[in-house]
């Protein structure tokens, strides 16, 4: 993400075809919200749960393509780096009690993420997994985890 963008200052030449590409995301939302039929219907909520994969020591474990893989459920994605998963709820009506539902098909997802590890196995050289809930913030101290060599292969944000 951003790996792609060989410079870090810009100056006037460079905004017009920022100003462009923005000018295409924003026609594109436009277009989506004049198809007949966006937003009719019962108003729904989503969520999503970002998962940190780490081991026994709290080592950021770099393994998340696996993980997915094992769980074999659409809801599970990864993210930019490789010990990051992140979780999707389904789209569920407002109405009622969504937010018991929500949390009941998260940690539904968060059990199977658990459980598909393919845990004490030589291919994970002896590092058991563990499934945390985690604030989204990084420390000082674990930046060597956010480098390049951490990224995932493929882009996801063209």
């Amino acid at each position: 993400m951003g790996s792609d963008i060989a410079k870090e200052e810009f100056d006037e030449r460079d905004y017009p075809r920022f100003r462009e590409r923005l000018e295409e995301c924003l026609a594109a939302l436009a277009h989506l919200l004049d198809l007949p039929g966006f937003g009719v219907g019962p108003a729904t909520i989503g969520a999503e749960l970002e998962l940190f994969l780490i081991d026994h020591a709290a080592r950021a474990l770099p393994r998340n393509q696996a993980v997915r893989a094992a769980t074999a459920d659409s809801r599970v994605t990864v993210e930019l780096d490789r010990f990051n998963l992140e979780l999707n709820a389904s789209p569920i009506p407002l109405a009622g009690r969504p937010f018991a539902a929500l949390g009941d098909e998260l940690n539904l997802l968060r059990a199977r993420t658990r459980w598909s590890w393919p845990a004490r196995t030589s291919r994970w050289k002896g590092r058991t997994p563990h499934s945390r809930y985690t604030f989204g913030s990084i420390r000082p101290t674990s930046h060597a985890h956010t480098t390049p060599s951490n990224w995932q292969a493929h882009p996801r944000w063209p």
